[in-house]
């Protein structure tokens, strides 16, 4: 899949809306995508963020982002992945939210105290995508 310069802006503005709003525990960032309209027989997919106070980067599926102490309202809709089913098992919709990741968000600009970013479906387990140690990873798939 490919990521549209559609989805980098959206999400790049979302972000930057959001992003003020990082609460002071927060030490871990968990990106996960999500279907906001289960109902719809198309699945839209959409981008959320949700923050965790603990953080585990030793965690291969990044369980630690399971302890929410912050989620802002309001996900992205992203276009490149319209009707892609939404599903733990389903690896390119992952790939894509990495490559506009790495495009939308400016690590240089969190806040000092996030210590790593994870990204994965809701409700699913994750993969650690960057830490402020290592920089940005190679996704495994």
């Amino acid at each position: 899949m490919t990521v549209l310069a559609d989805d980098v802006t959206t999400v790049s503005q979302w972000w930057a809306a959001v992003r003020p709003a990082i609460p002071a525990e927060v030490r871990g960032l968990w990106f996960g995508l999500l279907d906001p309209d289960p109902d719809d027989p198309e699945p839209d997919v959409a981008v959320a963020v949700t923050g965790t106070a603990r953080l585990d980067l030793a965690d291969p599926a990044a369980s630690w982002a399971s302890a929410r102490v912050w989620s802002p309202p309001g996900p992205a809709p992203l276009r490149a992945l319209r009707g892609a089913g939404a599903g733990p098992t389903t690896d390119d919709p992952l790939r894509t939210l990495a490559e506009l990741l790495r495009e939308a968000l400016d690590p240089a600009r969190l806040p000092l105290r996030v210590e790593g970013v994870a990204i994965g479906w809701e409700g699913g387990p994750g993969v650690v995508l960057w830490t402020r140690a290592d920089g940005w990873r190679p996704t495994p798939w």
